[in-house]
């Protein structure tokens, strides 16, 4: 009986088919997208505007927009298996990561040379506090969702398709 229940609840196989590749492809997509989104409407107060159900449905939705891929098979197999990858699978782990880190780092290099010029353009003097902890606390959480959502998202889109393998 036992051995039964853990059959059927064990991790199955991935594969790198066409259709899972899409199917990671798009819930990266989702994933890089809403949260990111939700920071950027939260910090300029852009939901306000909406009633209450909307507000909370918009929300919701954006902050919830990464479920699905943290319950893909490819996703799991990438960022649970420990030591059980093999060399090209390791491989493409490293690439994604280093990818994943020089994005965020070239990312945050822009933004504040973005922020800086716009400030000397536009003739305004800072003025200290430049963030409210509110904002570097988001600014913080988006710099670690990219990082955990970045590598899976450079291997769903680097990975060519592969067939199962057959049992």
């Amino acid at each position: 009986m036992l051995n039964i229940v853990e059959k059927s609840c064990a991790q199955k196989d991935y594969s790198f088919s066409p259709q899972a590749l899409q199917r990671l492809r798009l819930f990266t997509v989702m994933a890089l997208i809403g949260f990111p989104t939700f920071s950027v409407l939260e910090m300029f107060n852009l939901l306000d505007g909406f009633s209450k159900p909307v507000h909370f449905i918009l929300t919701l939705a954006l902050l919830m927009s990464f479920v699905p891929l943290v319950g893909n098979r490819i996703y799991n197999h990438f960022s649970r298996s420990g030591g059980r990858l093999d060399e090209r699978e390791k491989e493409a782990v490293e690439r994604a990561m280093s990818f994943s880190y020089r994005a965020v780092i070239i990312t945050l290099i822009v933004s504040i040379i973005i922020g800086l010029a716009l400030t000397y353009l536009l003739g305004a003097s800072i003025r200290m506090p430049v963030f409210t902890i509110a904002a570097v606390a988001m600014i913080a959480m988006n710099i670690a969702f990219l990082l955990m959502f970045l590598p899976i998202a450079h291997i769903a889109w680097t990975q060519k398709p592969l067939p199962a393998e057959s049992e």
